[in-house]
């Protein structure tokens, strides 16, 4: 237990030694509408390809192999790959597209929108 809360640690400690940078990321891929296409076509607001094209070069940078392919036509996937071995190695999976912004059920708005330091949008957290 105490290698995974160190683990916790060292990874909060290293986000908030890069909060500008993460923020600024965040509200970078925020402000790209990735709305998935059975919610709403419109090429206008579905654009996971764009925040693709964010992401894969600062992957890259950080010394990750990347590729795409296209899932579906015009939905594409993005991966990364860095180099482990046997003893240790790591898989993030995630996901671009999101749901349309708008009122929802409970009739609380989705927000999408990055100011001083915070993010609030249902791309960015979840909540029920």
């Amino acid at each position: 237990m105490a290698d995974k809360q160190s683990a916790i640690a060292a990874v909060l400690a290293e986000i908030e030694a890069e909060r500008d940078w993460v923020v600024g990321l965040t509200r970078d891929m925020v402000r790209i509408p990735s709305v998935n296409p059975k919610f709403q076509a419109d090429p206008a607001i579905n654009r996971e390809a764009d925040v693709q094209a964010l992401l894969a070069p600062i992957l890259r940078d950080e010394g990750f192999a990347t590729e795409q392919w296209d899932a579906l036509p015009g939905r594409p996937n993005l991966v990364a790959e860095r180099a482990g071995s046997e003893e240790r190695s790591l898989i993030l999976c995630g996901h671009i597209d999101v749901v349309p912004v708008g009122a929802r059920p409970n009739g609380r708005s989705i927000p999408s929108a990055a100011t001083s330091g915070t993010v609030a949008s249902m791309a960015a957290a979840r909540s029920t």
